[in-house]
């Protein structure tokens, strides 16, 4: 088991995920999305090469994670041993889909609300990049936790495959 700290940060500028009281849609997607527009400077891959995505088959994936949700990669593979947890408050994965020749697809984000803001989908904001990599504002968070609701022994998490982390 590792252990979170939660954290009330809204810095951008040092790469960590915008936070909220409450959730305000569009100044969470202008904060997430110049989070996108400097993924590499800003967050860790996750994974050593990118790894064949379950959910889009023949695409491939990287994981970037801020300093708040590495420590959860550390420990959360999709083949690997229940950790439990939640992920602290901003803390924030993004997905990043490339088709098999490297072509890049998209961006899927999760990042994690304060307590009780989202609680139909345990504090989680889910969003989605266009193929320009504008972030859309029709991603409906609860859809999206349907899946992850299955991993709630792996701080609702799928994580990298053991034989992709880095």
């Amino acid at each position: 088991m590792f252990r979170y700290t939660p954290l009330f940060v809204g810095l951008v500028a040092c790469g960590e995920a915008p936070v909220h009281d409450g959730f305000d849609q569009w100044t969470e997607f202008t904060e997430v999305q110049a989070v996108l527009d400097d993924l590499p400077d800003d967050f860790t891959l996750m994974n050593a090469e990118p790894f064949p995505s379950e959910a889009s088959e023949g695409r491939l994936l990287n994981v970037w994670a801020n300093a708040l949700a590495r420590e959860a990669y550390d420990y959360v593979h999709i083949d690997g041993d229940a950790v439990g947890g939640k992920l602290p408050t901003g803390a924030m994965i993004v997905r990043e889909l490339r088709e098999a020749d490297g072509t890049w697809v998209k961006y899927t984000v999760i990042v994690q609300q304060p307590e009780g803001s989202m609680p139909d989908s345990q504090d989680m904001w889910f969003g989605e990049t266009d193929g320009e990599g504008t972030l859309q504002a029709d991603v409906e968070s609860v859809a999206c936790f349907s899946c992850h609701a299955g991993r709630a022994d792996f701080a609702y998490l799928y994580g990298v495959p053991t034989d992709y982390a880095r």
